[in-house]
């Protein structure tokens, strides 16, 4: 019912693929025993002619992905930079592989392609124009430096239209709480659909936070994020972690909170995977007082920590999922702002009682009016909703998501006016 699925990329898996445990078809089977309907695949890892693509290896990817049922969604590369022994790539060299990569990406289906790589601005603007809809800029501090960040999104601006199509969108990773009053300003001109910006917050709990590294003003990043999503024209991508270090199931509900009370386009719930090579993937191993147990196979999933016990993490799972049904889908906007202000729960236990309560009725394959009928048998009978009034915002939020004009069968009612206009024309005619 949601147009948000689940994926996994099989750089995951790199450490059990490299050493040959397992094989392509391995990693795509594991994916989608993990629920996945999609899968990015690693291009320079597992393509085995790659930068080219063979007949022979085509055939057989795509048998493999028919016989379970995934599709490849992304096509992720890394531009090899000192690809030629005598020298370095210069930038319109790296821009042919980038254009050459979009072709194999095409050529494999995948509806995205993941490529890094250094470009200055008059190739950025050939990339705009390769047929890209979307680029992505993954450096999560570009904007520590001001300037050099004023000065891109003025070049975005300015030449949007004019060096490249108006329909290329621009994403960048970024440090909220980084961002300048005049940097503010710029982006509060942008015309929508033209950039959007994910602010990877992890979490609201300062002992969490100085737990990973993250050194953060979050009065600062708080204030920052309402000016970016304050005027609507851009849309602003938010992200929590679960099983992070300090941070129990209370704290975790205050950080979760704190995110939604910001109303960004999407609050990202995740889980904390325990990387080989990562900071805390040593310390789960080296320090017992953290208590930490996760999976042994990729994508290495916390499973428990000191501060949060598996049924913690499992009732996690259930907001994770009401979350993107009902509000990252953007399919219940209306309906959950008037059960906020009916019931007086906080949105995490909003998305917690009710994620319980579907989860409990199996939510795998369940149909949109199946859902819309859940909501409306839980809230309902919800000590300060009225029922009605909850009925009338869940035909608005399915009528502003579904141009067919059609509601389920529970929300109809029947217009004694109606029947007798249809009647009457009935007898005109």
């Amino acid at each position: 019912m949601s147009k948000i699925k689940l994926g996994v990329t099989l750089y995951s898996f790199s450490t059990e693929y490299c050493k040959g445990i397992m094989t392509l078809e391995d990693c795509i089977r594991t994916a989608k025993e993990l629920g996945a309907e999609g899968f990015e695949i690693v291009s320079t890892q597992m393509i085995p002619s790659y930068p080219f693509i063979s007949d022979k290896f085509l055939g057989e990817f795509q048998a493999i992905c028919r016989a379970y049922d995934m599709e490849a969604i992304c096509y992720g590369a890394n531009m090899d930079c000192g690809l030629r022994g005598d020298r370095r790539l210069n930038d319109d060299e790296m821009l042919d592989m980038a254009i050459r990569d979009l072709k194999n990406a095409h050529k494999m289906g995948c509806k995205v392609i993941r490529e890094q790589f250094l470009i200055g601005p008059e190739n950025l603007v050939r990339l705009a124009n390769s047929g890209a809809k979307t680029i992505k800029f993954i450096d999560r501090t570009f904007n520590c430096h001001p300037d050099r960040a004023y000065e891109l999104l003025s070049f975005i601006l300015n030449q949007r239209g004019r060096a490249f199509p108006e329909d290329v969108c621009f994403h960048f990773e970024v440090g909220a709480d980084l961002f300048q009053p005049r940097f503010l300003a710029l982006l509060a001109t942008a015309p929508p659909g033209l950039i959007q910006i994910e602010a990877g917050l992890q979490s609201f709990c300062e002992k969490t936070l100085e737990a990973v590294d993250r050194k953060t003003d979050l009065a600062v990043l708080t204030e920052n994020l309402r000016q970016c999503i304050r005027p609507q024209n851009v849309h602003v991508h938010i992200d929590l972690i679960a099983g992070l270090p300090y941070e129990d199931y209370d704290t975790f509900a205050a950080s979760f909170n704190s995110a939604f009370a910001l109303r960004p386009h999407m609050l990202q719930l995740g889980f904390l995977k325990l990387l080989h090579g990562s900071k805390l993937r040593r310390q789960a191993e080296t320090r017992a007082e953290f208590g930490y147990r996760f999976s042994e196979l990729a994508p290495y999933e916390v499973q428990q920590t000191r501060w949060l016990s598996p049924g913690d993490l499992a009732k996690l799972h259930e907001v994770e999922d009401a979350l993107e049904r009902m509000y990252n889908s953007g399919r219940f906007l209306q309906t959950i702002d008037y059960l906020l202000q009916a019931t007086g729960w906080s949105p995490f236990a909003l998305f917690e009682a009710f994620g319980a309560y579907a989860a409990a009725r199996g939510t795998a394959g369940v149909s949109l009016d199946l859902y819309t009928e859940w909501i409306w048998r839980f809230f309902a009978g919800q000590e300060g909703v009225q029922a009605e009034r909850l009925r009338d915002c869940l035909v608005i939020d399915r009528l502003s998501c579904d141009n067919t004009g059609r509601i389920p069968p529970l929300l109809r009612r029947e217009d004694k006016r109606l029947k007798h206009a249809k009647a009457e024309a009935r007898q005109k005619r």
